[in-house]
């Protein structure tokens, strides 16, 4: 977080959940990658995992263990927590939720047991189906809503906007055929600053409920999530 309010970043890439309810204000959207997922440019979603062979008896009836890579992720918590709560916007009541530090950590704790369920970035997802086994051990039961992807944002006030997104794309199609195609990634896209509204308005509603939380694993008990 320091490094993205630094008043001297000329540019750095950051989750869609901070930008939306924190960042915005102080810094200056770039544009967003594009990628190979199948969803509108510059948006990107959470495929919902629990462990292969496991009773899902989906999300309305679910009160296990989750696996989240952090409290301040849109990908892995945020969307999870919006997709866990009851048709009528109300929590479905106290989860136990570990958290892993990272997405792969979190298949990992699906894969093994430790954890019934986690939603994972659909990049990072399709990118453990090609280099970690552990996916064999997990069972994709959904996904979460599109939202805007990881913006790339600058905070120099002075930098023209148009020459660095121009940057940004040449070297996007600078890495190649081969290197984009291992990376998923498509292009750049340049979405509007309202568009992460519904990142934020997300967040603000689980704040509401009393789900919304950004602090370390041992302090979510006070707040009611474990």
């Amino acid at each position: 977080m320091s490094l993205w309010q630094s008043f001297d970043l000329v540019l750095a890439q950051t989750c869609g959940l901070p930008y939306a309810t924190s960042l915005r204000s102080r810094v200056r959207l770039v544009g967003t990658p594009s990628y190979d997922i199948g969803c509108a440019p510059g948006f990107y979603y959470s495929v919902l995992i629990t462990p292969a062979g496991h009773a899902f008896d989906g999300l309305e009836r679910f009160f296990g263990r989750i696996a989240v890579n952090g409290t301040d992720s849109q990908s892995g918590f945020a969307a999870l927590q919006l997709a866990l709560l009851r048709p009528n916007g109300s929590p479905r009541g106290a989860l136990d939720i570990c958290q892993t530090g990272s997405h792969r950590a979190s298949i990992k704790a699906v894969a093994e047991g430790r954890a019934e369920l986690a939603a994972i970035d659909v990049v990072s997802f399709k990118l453990a189906l090609r280099h970690m086994p552990e996916t064999a051990a997990v069972t994709v039961v959904g996904c979460t809503s599109p939202t805007p992807g990881l913006p790339l944002i600058t905070a120099r006030p002075a930098v023209e906007l148009e020459p660095m997104r121009a940057a940004v794309r040449e070297a996007i199609v600078g890495l190649g055929n081969e290197c984009r195609k291992a990376l998923l990634i498509t292009g750049f896209e340049v979405i509007e600053d309202r568009a992460y509204d519904v990142v934020e308005a997300g967040w603000r509603l689980l704040e509401d409920r009393g789900l919304a939380y950004t602090g370390q694993s041992a302090d979510i008990a006070a707040v009611g999530l474990r």
